[in-house]
């Protein structure tokens, strides 16, 4: 750990205070694993206040307990989820799905009632439920009736509740003394409180009455006797009368903290005193502000630490920093987490990142990638079964999995032996007890001692399925049997694998279905079509989807933009743009409202809900995927999915950025900052934060 004391001359924060917005449940599911609950706070987030007890959230084997500062474990991970560090004394725990409290001996002083719970301030702790915030006091009393949109924490005797849509003020007694009239608020600081009202920012006492007129553009809270306000596009400091003690001249201003605030010039961030002058110059891309005499502050992209003339204490060398507290601060070091001391040296170094991506499970087992690029797989308690030490892995199937070293491939058993050295150009999953694989640009069939059963001289081929498999010669595809002989000569144009006895061909651009003699069962009339599921298929005809029998029959109408095969007796399909689901008679199970949506699984359906379905329909809380895709994801997500049951109502909670169908009663969520594992009742086995 490089020190010094090198004299330099100053994150974009915000005006240091907790902004109360239209965005704020959101943020009440948010998970981090190991210290970074403290990185991820904003101004958005009034609750995640420092941690006094110096006690952390830790997460083992997806359960979460609690450390103290030297690392020790102080409390065993036995809760399902945590909210936060300790705060007067208790701490917010989930167990099945449920929030309560303990004390910091991990002892349950609360019993898990709640839908959520946040931390103690002021005696006082929000929680809610069916939806709606209230209060209880230590002992579980209840001290405020849940029946706001929205709450947060006590701060001189005052929370901001949302009701209505509308923010406003209740005191101790619950009684509203600030009526529900604002677009947004902040804290009380100093015996008053910023207030949007009609779009502009003032402020008012505890009477309600503006002290300050509203006509900022912005307003933070005040400290040591000033406020950061913007007018005109700059930011300056009031006084309590309104008047501009120090001048609007810049781009961003904190409220003050240890004398200091820091502010933005010039794209750069600095530190001025009361007097408006400067101590250090704006020089920083990103700082945080002083606490305990100390200053995170970011230079070539990286963090460090310095003191209040500017002196670099600790070089900047980590991802990412936050402010000391009980002298420690949490770093982060790629992809470590821990604390250091004031000195620089590290008291704890926790792997705060376990994988780059994982996959579903199959046969018990979910194939991994670490941060090295290697592959290996981990059971359902998340623990690596078999050691990372391949350049790709696939699922297991038939007790084998095909992995990749180099550029060849082979089969390894549940033991992380090999069955089949790695030797082939490509492999495929074992199926009816033979798999797919390439030579030379050629395809064949092994069994699973890795004996050619099948010559390898085919320009592609499947899978096996109902003992059938196609394959392609000389641009033409046909059906082999388990032998390798033809059941149908190679002559169409396009096929697919045989479900419930029958196969799509494709003839002269038309799409039918041929049987296992190759005899055409169903004429190629249609301009698209899918597998058989459940009886039916569907089938496109005249610009539209719909679905036929095994006799050709048309069964449900062609009226849909789309859709799917059908899934545990629900099928897919979208109309006007829309996701919905029916029943094998075309009768809606959920009308067409969904912007994604996908198959039923062990009862239940992923789907995408937008802000505003996810707060009209909620009635119940409770393959791979790397880090570049859910940056895509994210980026374009205007909503959350969740999981609907088959009569539609929305089981789990829609807070994820994507999702999966269920597998062997588990799914593959990503949800922000993590991804992880849920189970059908949406509580998590265990999660771990990405790239």
């Amino acid at each position: 750990m490089a020190t010094s004391t090198q004299k330099v001359n100053g994150s974009g924060n915000r005006p240091g205070n907790y902004l109360i917005n239209q965005q704020m449940n959101n943020k009440i599911n948010i998970i981090i694993l190991v210290f970074f609950l403290l990185f991820s706070c904003t101004q958005d987030s009034p609750e995640l206040k420092t941690n006094p007890e110096k006690l952390y959230p830790v997460s083992v084997n997806g359960k979460w307990g609690f450390i103290d500062k030297t690392g020790r474990i102080v409390i065993e991970s036995e809760y399902d989820n945590v909210w936060g560090g300790f705060s007067e004394g208790l701490a917010s725990v989930m167990i099945g799905g449920k929030w309560g409290y303990i004390n910091s001996s991990g002892n349950i002083i609360i019993k898990p009632r709640y839908s959520c719970a946040r931390n103690f301030s002021e005696g006082f702790g929000v929680i809610c439920l069916n939806d709606r915030f209230g209060f209880i006091g230590k002992n579980g009393e209840l001290k405020v009736e849940p029946k706001y949109n929205n709450a947060f924490s006590f701060n001189q005797g005052f929370a901001p509740v949302k009701y209505d849509g509308k923010w406003g003020f209740i005191n101790t007694n619950g009684e509203m003394i600030i009526a529900p009239l604002y677009k947004s608020v902040r804290q009380f600081s100093e015996g008053i409180a910023p207030v949007n009202q009609g779009g502009s920012w003032g402020y008012v006492n505890s009477s309600g009455l503006f002290v300050i007129k509203p006509y900022f553009n912005d307003a933070g809270i005040f400290s040591r006797g000033l406020a950061p306000v913007q007018i005109d596009a700059k930011y300056g400091y009031i006084n309590r009368e309104g008047v501009f003690i120090i001048q609007p001249t810049y781009q961003f201003a904190n409220s003050f903290s240890e004398g200091l605030a820091s502010v933005k010039m010039n794209n750069k961030w600095g530190f001025i005193n009361l007097e408006g002058e400067f101590v250090i110059d704006p020089q920083f891309e990103a700082v945080l502000n002083f606490s305990e005499n100390r200053a995170g502050v970011k230079l070539n992209n990286m963090w460090g630490f310095i003191n209040e003339n500017g002196e670099l204490l600790v070089e900047p060398q980590f991802d990412k920093v936050n402010n000391f507290d009980g002298g420690y601060a949490e770093v982060k070091l790629d992809p470590k987490v821990g604390q250091i001391d004031k000195k620089g040296k590290f008291k704890i170094l926790l792997d705060g990142r376990r994988f780059s991506s994982i996959s579903l499970f199959k046969e018990g087992f979910a194939a991994i990638k670490t941060y090295d690029n290697k592959s290996g797989f981990i059971d359902k308690s998340g623990e690596i079964v078999i050691k990372p030490e391949f350049d790709e892995a696939i699922r297991f199937s038939e007790g084998l999995a095909h992995v990749k070293i180099g550029d060849k491939w082979g089969y390894i058993n549940k033991s992380g032996n090999y069955v089949i050295e790695p030797i082939y150009e490509n492999a495929s999953p074992f199926t009816n007890g033979l798999a797919n694989v390439t030579d030379n640009g050629k395809v064949g069939y092994i069994d699973k001692k890795g004996n050619i059963v099948i010559e390898i001289k085919f320009e592609d081929a499947s899978s096996f399925k109902e003992d059938k498999a196609w394959v392609k010669v000389g641009g033409k595809y046909g059906i082999i049997d388990k032998t390798g002989d033809f059941l149908i000569e190679p002559k169409y144009e396009e096929i697919s694998q045989f479900n419930e006895g029958l196969a799509k061909v494709k003839i002269k651009g038309r799409y039918g279905y041929i049987d296992g003699s190759g005899k055409i069962k169903i004429s190629p009339e249609y301009g698209d079509a899918s597998r058989f599921s459940e009886g039916l298929a569907p089938v496109k005809l005249g610009g539209k989807w719909g679905y036929i029998d095994k006799q050709g029959n048309i069964v449900i109408k062609s009226k849909y933009d789309k859709s799917f095969p059908f899934y545990e007796g629900i099928g897919t399909v979208i109309l006007n743009k829309k996701y919905g689901f029916i029943d094998h008679n075309g009768s809606w199970i959920k009308k067409p409202q969904y912007e994604w949506a996908w198959y039923f699984s062990e009862g239940l359906a992923p789907v995408f809900i937008s802000s505003k379905e996810a707060k009209n329909n909620i009635v119940m809380f409770g393959s791979t995927i790397s880090s570049r895709v859910l940056e895509w994801i994210v980026g374009v997500s205007q909503g959350k999915y969740g999981y609907i049951d088959k009569k539609g109502n929305v089981v789990i909670k829609p807070e994820f950025d994507f999702v999966f169908p269920f597998s062997e009663g588990l799914s593959t969520v990503v949800n922000y900052e993590y991804q992880g594992y849920i189970d059908t009742n949406g509580n998590y086995i265990w999660r771990f934060p990405i790239l």
